[in-house]
C-alpha cells in the first residue's frame, strides 16, 4: 500500500442514517454497483449506532455534523490497496461489499510538511447555461485547472456557474482570491485579511482577463467539511454579495497555521495569524451561514437528488432569467 487512495465514494450521516451521497464515475464503488440511494449498515464492521456513539462523546453541538464527517474519512479515504467493507440496504437485501482503494484520481500536491494529497477539479455544463465546479482543495495544482475549466464552460456556452467546495479542507488561502477572479472583473476587491503578529495581508480578489472570467450569476455550495480557505472563499463572496451560498453550514476551523518539523522528527503544526471577513469578523468559530440551507436529506437522497446543487442550479437558471 502507498499514496493517497480512494474507493470511489463518500459517506454521511443523514438524519441518523449513513448514507452514501457520492458515487465517483468508474471508481471501485461504481463498479462495484453501489448507489446514492442505499444506506450504509455498517462500516468496517463498525453499525451506525455504535459508531455515532463513539464520535460524539464530549463533542460541541454545533462540531457534531463535523466530527462526525471527518471521522468518516478513514472510511471512504485512505492509501491505495487499503480494503474497505460496506454493508448496504440494497432493494434486494443486505449486501456486504469489500471495495480495495485505488490511487486517488488526480495530481498529488505536496505543500511544505504537510502530507500529500491528490488534487482533482471536476466540471460540466448543465441545460440553463450553468457551469458546475467542483473541486476538492486549494493548492496551486488547482490554479490551471480551473482556469481550463472556466474557458471550457464559456466556450460550451456557460453565463452562470456553481462553485462547489464541499468536502473541501482549503488550502493556500491566497488562491481564494486568484480563483474568485475568473467571476469578477472589478479590482481592489478584498475577500478578508490575514492578520498576524508582523503580518496584515489583505486577500484580493485578482480579476481574470475577460476570456478566462464567466461574469454572470455565482452560487457556492458548502457543507460541514467545508474549512479553512473554503470558509474564506465562501464568506468573502457571499459578504460582498457576490456569490449566493447554498448548503449547510461550515464550522468555522479558519486559522492558518504551518507545520514545523521537530529534533525527532515529529511535526508540530502551528497558527501564525487569523482570517478575516469582509464585514471585519473573525470566520474561525463563526463559520459560513447559507443563505438557502440545502442540506441532504433522506427523501432527496433516496430519489437520487443532490439537493443543494439542485437549489444552486435552480437559483442560478432564475437568476440568468432575470439578466438584461
Amino acid at each position: 500500500m502507498g499514496g493517497p487512495g480512494d474507493a470511489g465514494f463518500e459517506l454521511r450521516l443523514v438524519e441518523d442514517q449513513l448514507m452514501l451521497t457520492r458515487i465517483r464515475p468508474g471508481g471501485p464503488a461504481d463498479r462495484a454497483g453501489l448507489k446514492v440511494s442505499q444506506p450504509v449498515i455498517a462500516a468496517n464492521g463498525w453499525m451506525t449506532a455504535d459508531w455515532v456513539k463513539s464520535v460524539d462523546y464530549g463533542v460541541e453541538e454545533r462540531l457534531l455534523p463535523t466530527m462526525r464527517s471527518l471521522s468518516l474519512s478513514a472510511v471512504d479515504e485512505g492509501l491505495a490497496g487499503q480494503v474497505t467493507t460496506l454493508t448496504v440496504m440494497t432493494l434486494e437485501g443486505i449486501r456486504e461489499v469489500q471495495l480495495t482503494h485505488e490511487p486517488s484520481p488526480g495530481e498529488i500536491a505536496e505543500v511544505g510538511l504537510m502530507p500529500p494529497m491528490a488534487a482533482w477539479l471536476e466540471s460540466r455544463l448543465v441545460p440553463g447555461d450553468v457551469g458546475v465546479i467542483h473541486f476538492n482543495v486549494f493548492m496551486p495544482s488547482i490554479g490551471p485547472a480551473f482556469t481550463a475549466a472556466v474557458e471550457s464552460l464559456k466556450a460550451q456556452g456557460a453565463r452562470a456557474v456553481v462553485v462547489d467546495v464541499r468536502g473541501n479542507p482549503g488550502g493556500v488561502a491566497v488562491m481564494a482570491g486568484n480563483l474568485a477572479g475568473h467571476f469578477v472583473g472589478k479590482s481592489k476587491l478584498s475577500l478578508g485579511r490575514m492578520v498576524g503578529r508582523d503580518l496584515d495581508l489583505q486577500l484580493l480578489i485578482r480579476p481574470r482577463p475577460a476570456a478566462q472570467r464567466i461574469d454572470g450569476p455565482v452560487a457556492v455550495i458548502i457543507d460541514e467539511l467545508s474549512m479553512s480557505t473554503s470558509e474564506i472563499f465562501a464568506a468573502g463572496l457571499q459578504g460582498l454579495g457576490l456569490a449566493r451560498v447554498f448548503g449547510a453550514p461550515t464550522p468555522g476551523w479558519a486559522l492558518p497555521s504551518m507545520v514545523r518539523e521537530l529534533p525527532n522528527g515529529d511535526r508540530l503544526q502551528l497558527v501564525f495569524s487569523f482570517l478575516y471577513g469582509p464585514d471585519g469578523q473573525p470566520v474561525e468559530a463563526r463559520g459560513v451561514t447559507p443563505d438557502e440551507l440545502a442540506p441532504h436529506t433522506l427523501a432527496a437522497l433516496g430519489q437520487g437528488v443532490d439537493q443543494a446543487e439542485q437549489a444552486a442550479i435552480t437559483w442560478a437558471r432564475r437568476a440568468l432569467e432575470k439578466t438584461p
